[in-house]
């Protein structure tokens, strides 16, 4: 029985009525080809489930040497010994760094990474695991080694390196309240900016036993340095109530 053969660019290019060098320009990421037609190629790719051939891709010209880093934001300490760790270590290995911040908006990040993949970059890290679908999907398709940074999930886009933020706030919350204090208080980030702080909050607070927020002592400073946030946030609760042990 004769092997079915699988779907080519060349397959691609006359389904839109294309040339096959814009298909495969738009596949890779290189500039060339409008947004418009890189998107329809994108999902006439997806809808006749292509898939790159790795004999032509290990003949084709090798990927550029950058690496493309995505992280919210600099005035947090942790984001910025992330950054600095991975910046040293692939500069030892004779590899360039491109860094973006941003700012927590899953848009920021996507339209980041699509001007990253015109670049052909070696390799992508981005900072958690709630970017946007269609960036999840853009990447699995180029099949760019991503590294998602900070959180852990069952779903990576390729590797994930992270830690469990439910967990780690319950941890966080059982210690508390062993120490003897009954009732929940907590600083973080504002409403829906970092969705890895409201899944510290949520296992924090279910430590106490509550899922009600109006039974916890929140603050919600705007300030984006992290210190000074926790100090104006700590501020307000104590200038609030009186928290202590009960």
């Amino acid at each position: 029985m004769r092997k079915k053969r699988g779907c080519t660019t060349v397959d691609i290019a006359r389904a839109l009525g294309v040339s096959t060098m814009s298909v495969s320009r738009a596949l890779r990421g290189i500039e060339g080809v409008s947004e418009s037609t890189r998107s329809e190629i994108l999902r006439m790719a997806e809808a006749m489930n292509y898939v790159p051939d790795s004999t032509a891709r290990a003949l084709s010209q090798p990927c550029s040497n950058l690496i493309g880093i995505s992280v919210p934001t600099l005035f947090n300490d942790v984001f910025a010994e992330i950054l600095e760790g991975t910046r040293s270590t692939f500069q030892s290995a004779g590899y360039e760094t491109v860094i973006d911040t941003t700012d927590y908006s899953p848009a920021a990040e996507l339209a980041w990474v699509e001007r990253v993949l015109s670049w052909r970059p070696a390799g992508i890290i981005l900072t958690g695991a709630h970017s946007d679908p269609q960036l999840r999907h853009r990447l699995k398709l180029r099949g760019v080694p991503t590294l998602e940074l900070w959180q852990y999930t069952d779903d990576p886009i390729d590797v994930c390196v992270g830690i469990d933020h439910y967990a780690a706030g319950l941890a966080i919350g059982r210690h508390v309240f062993r120490l003897g204090y009954g009732r929940p208080a907590f600083v973080g980030a504002p409403i829906s900016r970092d969705p890895r702080a409201e899944e510290r909050l949520a296992g924090f607070m279910a430590a106490f036993g509550t899922t009600s927020r109006r039974e916890a002592a929140i603050a919600r400073p705007e300030e984006t340095n992290a210190f000074e946030a926790g100090r104006t946030g700590t501020l307000s609760l104590l200038a609030e109530s009186s928290i202590g042990r009960t």
